[in-house]
């Protein structure tokens, strides 16, 4: 069967995940608009990305760009002739700039008056003359967060280096030249198990050779797999897990053949709170927390390869050493913090800069403590001060703590945390993780009134 697409593939290093999602959008549209502007048809514009390759499918695209008929209106038609029926100056010098003889001049009705004009035959051109010179510039002007050169005397810029292009219209190559490369027909398969580069026929043996290969090149494909693989291990062992869409979705896109495995920790581990477990887990290793049957966080964890089955189990060994020594850290760091209330840290805050002009963390907690006193008689909020007044001292102590230092993003919530072990009132302890509130468009508000006037 006669191959009828257009594929490319820039291959490059890795590109950080959270920068594809959009580029592939970015891909799809550029495209699309670039085909519709140069009349070339086509049945379907599709994108895919890997952490190591963009890739455009164009299916169905013609071979020759559409023919079109251009109408050119002059001057009107009584002042392009004078009374002996000979071309004005001003028939003359439309005819001129629009390239035509005064044999094809026409006329032409534009709501109640007639205009002296020119139709003229734009012919269609081979597709792939076009794309020669129109893929390279689409590709240059995609946009990425940050940018990177590294060919000395080229202004090229990519997210990361680029190491070949593969390019392929009606099953043969379509040679240009960019980040100097020349385009040309092969490509690779998985790095780490198949790097010898292959030569694909069309583009339907591209995709089935990369599978093959072990490169799932549909990102929609690869998070289906891990979510079917992950479900399969979770029901053997009568478990469930944590498998939040955007941790999901980022996973997808560090791998080009996901394979869900299952590893295991020191159940002593789990006396530590469970955000930092799972922060441990899922911020820093982008692993997926265990749960047992009753929802509490299991000794397991589920983490994904980039490669196929692990039969002799020595990736998930390796991922539960890892996790081994930072949960260690973390262990140690929050048993070290129990020995410090959050009252003790604050005088701290003073050796802590919070921006240039601003004083430091210990003036803004001062300066929160004068606005827990003005603001609640003026919006109505009726609040024991006396009662709430440390609040404000203690919002920000837990900045001071080595679990924080490690995990930032745990700031506010393992105050709370620190604040309830130390037997504080419940409404000062949800307070203090709750002036963080909202961190963005996606948060709650906060759900008690001192933690409202907090934030």
């Amino acid at each position: 069967m006669k191959d009828k697409d257009l594929l490319l593939e820039i291959g490059t290093e890795e590109i950080p995940a959270r920068f594809l999602p959009p580029t592939v959008k970015q891909m799809e549209d550029k495209t699309a608009g670039l085909l519709s502007e140069r009349r070339i048809s086509s049945a379907r514009v599709c994108a895919y990305a890997t952490p190591c390759r963009l890739v455009l499918h164009v299916l169905n695209i013609s071979a020759v760009s559409e023919t079109r008929v251009i109408e050119k209106s002059g001057p009107p038609w009584e002042a392009a002739f004078d009374p002996s029926g000979k071309p004005t100056q001003a028939l003359a010098g439309f005819l001129k700039s629009a390239g035509a003889d005064f044999k094809e001049v026409v006329q032409i009705q534009k709501k109640e008056r007639v205009f002296a004009g020119v139709r003229i035959t734009e012919k269609g051109r081979q597709t792939g003359s076009i794309l020669a010179q129109a893929l390279p510039e689409m590709i240059a002007s995609l946009h990425f967060p940050k940018n990177m050169r590294w060919r000395t005397g080229d202004a090229s810029a990519f997210p990361r280096p680029v190491r070949r292009i593969l390019c392929l219209l009606h099953g043969k190559p379509l040679v240009f030249q960019l980040f100097g490369i020349q385009s040309g027909a092969s490509t690779g398969g998985n790095k780490f198990f198949f790097p010898k580069s292959f030569r694909p026929k069309n583009a339907a043996d591209y995709f089935s050779q990369l599978e093959k290969k072990l490169v799932i090149v549909s990102a929609e494909k690869r998070r289906a797999k891990i979510l079917r693989e992950a479900q399969l291990i979770l029901a053997r062992k009568n478990l469930k897990a944590e498998l939040p869409d955007a941790l999901v979705d980022e996973v997808v896109y560090l791998t080009e053949y996901p394979t869900a495995l299952v590893g295991n920790f020191n159940p002593d581990f789990l006396s530590i709170p469970d955000a930092v477990l799972k922060s441990a887990m899922m911020h820093h290793q982008r692993y997926f927390p265990v749960l047992s049957k009753d929802r509490k966080l299991a000794p397991h964890f589920l983490v994904v390869r980039n490669g196929p089955h692990d039969s002799k189990k020595i990736v998930a060994k390796g991922n539960e050493r890892v996790l081994t020594a930072r949960v260690s850290d973390a262990k140690y760091f929050f048993d070290n913090d129990a020995q410090k209330s959050l009252a003790g840290r604050f005088e701290g805050l003073k050796g802590v800069v919070y921006l240039e002009g601003l004083g430091s963390l210990h003036d803004r907690a001062r300066r929160i403590r004068d606005f827990t006193v003005i603001l609640p008689p003026r919006i109505g909020l009726d609040i024991d001060l006396q009662r709430y007044s440390d609040t404000s001292y203690l919002c920000k102590a837990d900045l001071l703590t080595e679990v924080v230092k490690e995990f930032p993003e745990l700031q506010g919530l393992m105050g709370r945390i620190y604040a309830r072990r130390e037997g504080l009132p419940e409404e000062i302890c949800s307070a203090i993780e709750e002036h963080y509130l909202p961190r963005g468009p996606g948060d709650p508000l906060p759900s008690s009134p001192l933690g409202a006037l907090m934030a």
